[in-house]
């Protein structure tokens, strides 16, 4: 009983051990909490390195494509300039018969005393052949057409190599991008697997899917680093030319 009187008034707190103290440490970080924590930090890494790859896939794509139209017009190009050469050769070649026929009748009218007849033929001979290239070619009186025919058609080896060195290039990018969807799937995969283990219906396996998931999105960054550090040829220019010179070198010698 309370009395009005009393001068200290009563104390309302409630006993010493009646207090209540702090909680425990399972209180504060409940069994399995820390392995949700880690779990979460492994679905965000995760996610972020799926990105990477998935940026990285489009940017080979991207060169795929690219290098897939130069291979495509470098084709386009090495047949036209075999059409070319082949018109010119053709041309040439119907040049020199009909200079040749006209030489051979000039000769033939000289011999018969017609002067006035074999100097117009000597005279159309030498007319046509000045709209000739392979007047630039004789050596010693003789025309090395074998030369004139491969440096005519230097220009569409040039050509086909580099739709083989672009072919190429397309095919290395193309296995880069076809890599890396691949990895962003298995990434995919682990991050299924890494949300499926925080579920309550999974909670018993919990453990074990987190560890799974680490493991396939482990595999799957090793993986990615050697497709990144696999190189991709690129086309030589220099090569190319050097290539172009050494195969007119060779054939005009056979």
């Amino acid at each position: 009983m309370i009395d009005p009187d009393e001068d200290t008034p009563p104390r309302l707190e409630p006993p010493a051990d009646e207090i209540p103290g702090p909680p425990p440490d399972d209180a504060v970080a409940p069994p399995g909490e820390g392995l949700q924590r880690r779990v979460a930090v492994l679905i965000m890494a995760v996610t972020l390195v799926g990105a990477v790859f998935a940026f990285l896939q489009t940017t080979a794509s991207n060169r795929t494509a690219a290098a897939t139209r130069r291979a495509d017009n470098a084709a386009v190009e090495a047949m036209a300039r075999v059409a070319t050469a082949a018109s010119r050769i053709s041309s040439e070649d119907r040049l020199w018969a009909l200079a040749y026929e006209n030489s051979i009748i000039g000769f033939s009218l000289a011999a018969a005393g017609d002067e006035v007849a074999a100097a117009a033929h000597f005279a159309s001979r030498d007319a046509l052949l000045g709209y000739s290239d392979l007047v630039a070619y004789q050596v010693g009186g003789v025309v090395d057409r074998a030369r004139f025919v491969e440096e005519t058609l230097a220009p569409s080896y040039r050509a086909a190599e580099y739709q083989k060195a672009y072919a190429a290039e397309r095919d290395g990018w193309g296995s880069k991008g076809g890599a890396f969807v691949a990895l962003v799937t298995v990434l995919a995969v682990a991050l299924f697997l890494l949300g499926l283990s925080r579920t309550s219906v999974a909670a018993a396996s919990g453990t074990l899917l987190a560890g799974a998931g680490a493991a396939l999105a482990a595999v799957a960054l090793l993986w990615g680093l050697v497709v990144v550090a696999r190189p991709v040829s690129d086309t030589s220019h220099v090569a190319i030319a050097d290539f172009g010179g050494g195969r007119v070198a060779i054939k005009s010698k056979a």
